[in-house]
C-alpha cells in the first residue's frame, strides 16, 4: 500500500527540512530556501529557490549551481485529500527536479529532468515508466526528451511504499545526476 501522504504539520516540517535535504545534491549553490506556493484550490507546492526575487510560479524558481552556468528547479505538488483512516492529509502528486544550462546569448536549455508521478493512473500507457522516479534527457530535444527512462523499474512498489522510501529513490536519482551528468556540463 502506498502511504505517500502527510498531515499539515508533517508537510510544514518537510518544507523546513527540504533545503537541507537537497543541499548535498546542489554543488556550488550558495543559498537554498524552500517555500510553499499555492496551486489551485486543493493543492500546494513546496519549491526551492536561491533567495531574492521569486517569480509567481514555483516552476520558474531557480537555484544557481556554481560558476558553470547551470541552474536547478525542484518542486513537489501535494494535494489536499481525505485519506481513509487518516482524515485530511496532503498526498504527493509529483516530485520534479530540472537541471538547466544557461548561455549568455540564449535562454536556458533543458539538460535533464528527474520526475516522479506517483498518482499516475495504473492503466495509463506509460504507468510503469512514470509512476516512480524516472529521468528525461531534455538536452536530446524532441521527440526523445519525452521518453520516460525509469530508475526503479521492477521495484516501483517498494520505492512508492512511503514518503521515506520515495525520498530514498529520489536521492539515488539525484546522486546519479550530480555524479554522472553535472560534471559533464563543464564540457558544454
Amino acid at each position: 500500500m502506498r502511504e505517500l501522504f502527510l498531515t499539515e504539520a508533517d508537510l510544514e516540517e518537510r518544507r523546513k527540512n527540504l533545503a537541507g535535504r537537497l543541499k548535498p545534491y546542489m554543488p556550488g549553490a550558495p543559498f537554498i530556501r524552500a517555500d510553499f506556493c499555492p496551486v489551485g484550490l486543493y493543492k500546494k507546492a513546496i519549491a526551492i529557490h536561491g533567495g531574492g526575487h521569486k517569480d509567481s510560479s514555483y516552476e520558474n524558481w531557480r537555484v544557481s549551481l556554481s560558476e558553470q552556468q547551470v541552474s536547478l528547479c525542484y518542486y513537489e505538488i501535494w494535494e489536499y485529500q481525505k485519506v481513509k483512516h487518516r482524515g485530511i492529509c496532503y498526498v504527493l502528486n509529483r516530485a520534479y527536479l530540472h537541471l538547466y544550462l544557461l548561455h549568455p546569448s540564449e535562454n536556458e536549455k533543458d539538460l535533464i529532468f528527474l520526475h516522479c508521478d506517483p498518482q499516475e493512473p495504473e492503466g495509463a500507457e506509460h504507468y510503469r515508466f512514470k509512476v516512480a522516479p524516472h529521468v528525461h534527457f531534455g538536452i536530446a530535444g524532441n521527440p526523445w526528451k519525452i521518453a520516460h527512462i525509469p530508475l526503479c523499474d521492477g521495484w516501483q512498489d517498494k520505492a512508492l511504499q512511503s514518503v521515506d522510501t520515495l525520498d530514498e529513490a529520489l536521492k539515488r536519482g539525484m546522486e546519479f545526476i550530480v555524479n554522472q551528468i553535472y560534471p559533464l556540463t563543464s564540457n558544454l
